[in-house]
């Protein structure tokens, strides 16, 4: 019975959730002395305060945890930072791992929510290269506070809508 009630409280928790996914390689960037973009999607900053961008249309109303996919590499460096119409929301990167075994990526949750007041509104995402060679996959806001894309089995992208940038 406690597991069934566990189950159920679980369920509760994600009805009526959104979770919606940018990925970087549909925000607006320059290729070459600024960015690079690998065959599986991610932008490589090959200097330092560059910019991919985009526009969105947030699906509702509601509380946003956000997170950025980005990769370590153990060395402490390779920052980056994101700004939600203009307001910074945090830095991810290059974060030293006691349990590094190789370079890997992963999701940050950001320090802040984003607050949207009503579907449809607008937001302009921006990703700010602090230090070269930052990695960036992609971000996620999530209306379920308990949802970490680091424990989703199989891929994030099949567990949430993409939304398209309106640049």
């Amino acid at each position: 019975m406690k597991k069934l009630l566990g189950f159920l409280a679980m369920a509760a928790a994600v009805c009526g959730a959104m979770d919606v996914m940018i990925e970087a390689k549909d925000m607006a960037y320059e290729l070459g002395d600024e960015w690079q973009c690998s065959t599986s999607g991610v932008l490589v900053s090959k200097t330092k305060n560059v910019v991919a961008q985009g526009t969105y249309a947030m699906p509702e109303a509601g509380k946003y945890t956000v997170w950025v996919n980005t990769e370590t590499r153990n060395e402490g460096w390779r920052k980056g930072q994101i700004k939600i119409n203009g307001a910074s929301f945090g830095k991810f990167g290059d974060e030293k791992m006691a349990d590094f075994a190789g370079p890997k990526f992963y999701w940050k949750k950001m320090l802040m929510p984003l607050e949207v007041k009503a579907s449809g509104e607008v937001v302009k995402v921006e990703i700010v290269s602090i230090g070269s060679m930052v990695r960036f996959g992609g971000v996620i806001f999530s209306t379920n506070a308990d949802f970490d894309p680091n424990k989703v089995e199989g891929g994030v992208k099949d567990a949430v809508e993409v939304l398209e940038n309106a640049e």
